[in-house]
């Protein structure tokens, strides 16, 4: 019984290694779309306030409904 023994342990061991393996694949590619998304972010919010500097305040007031409706209808149910 040692001897099988030894092959679970053996093979716990290797599906512990490829599922640690799996995981920090998948952590890896999720920073990275994290990353991704926060420079995008970043780069909406600046173009945002620049806008919001550089428009003339009668064009910016007649979108602000328009944006009012769209951000309603995107929240989820």
């Amino acid at each position: 019984t040692t001897d099988i023994d030894n092959k679970i342990s053996a093979a716990m061991d290797l599906v512990k290694m490829h599922l640690l393996s799996a995981v920090r694949d998948e952590v890896t590619e999720l920073r990275q779309q994290i990353r991704i998304l926060n420079e995008r972010i970043n780069s909406a919010e600046h173009e945002n306030a620049f806008l919001r500097q550089h428009v003339p305040s009668e064009i910016y007031a007649q979108y602000i409904p328009t944006f009012i409706g769209l951000s309603s209808s995107n929240e989820p149910n």
